[in-house]
């Protein structure tokens, strides 16, 4: 699975969807732009990530938001992971 870098103070949405909060992360930093241009044939929608930063990382599906023209990852709840800090 690609490892894609984020930022958890980069929340880009949160709501509501089948009866659990779902959290949106912008996925627009440098580090995490030269991460998705490195997947081969390019980022795209609905491909499954684990996004990360120092101490911790979580599964994401990717998702393109045209009207910001921004890539997005879609927490997958139930896939956060403490890591420690030489592993990140």
């Amino acid at each position: 699975m690609h490892r894609v870098y984020f930022d958890e103070n980069e929340l880009f949405d949160r709501r509501e969807q089948d009866g659990a909060l779902v959290d949106w992360f912008c996925l627009d930093m440098g580090a995490s732009q030269a991460d998705l241009a490195a997947i081969p044939g390019g980022p795209r929608e609905g491909l499954r990530v684990i996004l990360y930063e120092d101490g911790l990382e979580m599964e994401a599906e990717l998702e393109y938001r045209q009207e910001d023209q921004l890539w997005v990852g879609r927490y997958i709840p139930g896939t956060v992971r403490d890591i420690p800090y030489s592993e990140s």
